[in-house]
């Protein structure tokens, strides 16, 4: 009897083998159906796929006139929006020594954003175009966008809980703006209504404003003026406590929102120490004030074809798809690829 029953366990055994290597291989290809699938839903797309969403998808919405000129935001909606969903949203202010650029500058920005399941907006804003000309009212038109978008957040599907306000340059200085500064205000406006944001995400962003090179920006006048009557002294009786009233760096008087600062370490024009002394004061007051300084990179990093290279335009939107992805803010997966556009010319 012993031999038979040694058989049948003999014969047992080699089932469970034959076993477990089927189910071993039906892992495997389970494994392998799941990675496919997953790779066929993260969608990639090129900075020219940007541009073209955005030239079909960015809408125009003027938030306010002023003597008889519209002044517009521009916005992209996440895939299948309705008017039943709020989804978190990022306005992004534009640089330019608020006298140029426009809200172009970062449309393909918001069309990427969006993808990835935010409202994307970019604003424009009144510019120092004249002697006439007054910074303050950069700072109030930015101000009349964000309750703008505020007030009609069902409208553009926005939720008001969940905003981010990101800019570059003179528009980092007028995002800060945003949470920083009390006053500023239309006087036509609920200035009740509080246009501090969620989040903040300041690109090479302009914090000291009483330096030499931005002086001169807080009087048209002196903006204007012939190059023999700008001298120092003037510049600094004139413009000094002006420019000191609206500098960040100076008027932190209590935590920021999370903050994610990016600068060149060889910027000239927005040195990396006041990027260090401005994310420095904010954690004082137990701000998370995050500052990433990038090794051989000047000013103007983030705007597309203009000082930047491709892989640092896309390397700034993943910096700061990253910072967005710690608060759960994005949803779709998006692979952005550098195509090594030849059409993409940097100014030296």
């Amino acid at each position: 009897m012993s031999r038979p029953i040694k058989k049948d366990f003999e014969m047992i055994a080699s089932y469970k083998q034959r076993l477990v290597a089927v189910y071993g291989k039906m892992v495997l290809v389970l494994l392998v159906v799941l990675i496919v699938v997953a790779a066929k839903a993260q969608t990639t797309v090129t900075w020219k796929d940007l541009d073209s969403a955005a030239a079909s998808n960015m809408q125009a919405v003027t938030y306010k006139t002023v003597n008889d000129s519209a002044i517009k935001f521009y916005y992209s909606l996440p895939p299948k929006a309705s008017l039943a969903h709020k989804f978190p949203t990022i306005v992004f202010i534009h640089g330019g020594a608020w006298r140029g650029g426009n809200a172009k500058s970062f449309f393909a920005y918001a069309a990427y954003f969006a993808m990835r399941g935010m409202v994307g907006i970019s604003i424009d804003y009144r510019l120092l175009k004249r002697p006439t000309d007054d910074i303050n009212n950069c700072i109030a038109d930015c101000k009349s966008a964000i309750r703008y978008i505020k007030q009609h957040a069902s409208q553009l599907c926005v939720d008001t809980n969940r905003l981010v306000i990101c800019g570059e340059s003179a528009g980092g200085h007028l995002a800060a703006c945003m949470q920083l500064l009390d006053g500023y205000n239309d006087p036509n406006e609920d200035s009740t209504l509080s246009t501090k944001p969620t989040a903040l995400v300041l690109l090479n962003p302009v914090v000291n404003v009483t330096t030499p090179t931005f002086l001169k920006f807080v009087d048209a006048s002196i903006l204007f003026a012939p190059k023999s009557i700008t001298d120092s002294v003037v510049l600094h009786n004139q413009c000094f406590e002006k420019a000191k009233a609206i500098s960040p760096l100076f008027v932190i008087k209590s935590a920021l929102p999370p903050t994610l600062l990016i600068n060149g370490m060889n910027d000239k024009i927005t040195p990396p120490a006041y990027a260090e002394a401005f994310a420095q004061k904010a954690n004082q007051y137990k701000s998370n004030c995050q500052l990433v300084l990038l090794p051989n990179t000047g000013h103007a990093f983030a705007v597309p074809r203009y000082k930047a290279t491709e892989a640092e335009t896309l390397q700034t939107v993943a910096t700061i798809s990253d910072f967005l992805t710690s608060f759960k803010f994005l949803k779709h997966k998006i692979q952005l690829i550098n195509s090594n556009d030849p059409n993409w010319i940097t100014k030296k």
